[in-house]
């Protein structure tokens, strides 16, 4: 950086962890894969179910590319054959991903 030059840095906000746990109760875990945890999550409000897909962020940086480009994608689709983004959350640990839950099949 040239000499004067002053960096500006954004500080970025996340979410805390309590942020995620009053508005879901994450439950069973489904299965586990190599990028994500897959668990059940209850909306408090509402009492539906949904699938809470969880990134940790210590596991690299191939994670957490993936959990964004994830986000990105579900964000852009609105199609009644792809699972629905409900929410995203980001905290400095994880990211967590919830989505329709699609019955009667295996996590795949």
């Amino acid at each position: 950086m040239p000499f004067g030059c002053i960096s500006v840095r954004n500080e970025k906000t996340y979410n805390c962890f309590s942020d995620i746990t009053d508005k879901y109760e994450i439950g069973q875990l489904l299965c586990a894969k190599e990028f994500c945890e897959i668990c059940l999550a209850r909306e408090m409000q509402t009492d539906r179910v949904y699938v809470c897909k969880k990134f940790l962020k210590k596991d690299g940086r191939k994670v957490r590319r993936a959990a964004k480009n994830e986000i990105m994608i579900l964000k852009m689709v609105n199609h009644p054959n792809i699972l629905q983004l409900i929410d995203t959350f980001e905290t400095k640990k994880e990211f967590y991903i919830i989505q329709e839950l699609a019955t009667g099949r295996r996590c795949i």
